[in-house]
């Protein structure tokens, strides 16, 4: 959603940003937990990513695309 309403930048930025977590969570987990630290590494920048596009959707263009359709700032 933010890559077609002209928020390329801010969902570039997100990307990258998560993407160094991961890699830093694998640097972190995969030697101590193996394929499971990895699984998680993983799992964690997934949810994140989805949190934080899904958040700033909903504050800059008022469009709520997370799964649960949560409605607020005066949504009916």
């Amino acid at each position: 959603m933010l890559g077609m309403t002209g928020y390329e930048r801010v969902l570039s930025m997100i990307i990258v940003g998560v993407s160094l977590v991961n890699i830093l969570l694998n640097l972190l987990l995969i030697p101590q937990f193996g394929i499971e630290g990895a699984a998680l590494a993983t799992s964690i920048s997934q949810v994140s990513i989805q949190i934080l596009l899904s958040a700033y959707s909903l504050m800059k263009i008022k469009i709520d695309v997370s799964v649960l359709g949560i409605r607020c700032c005066g949504g009916g």
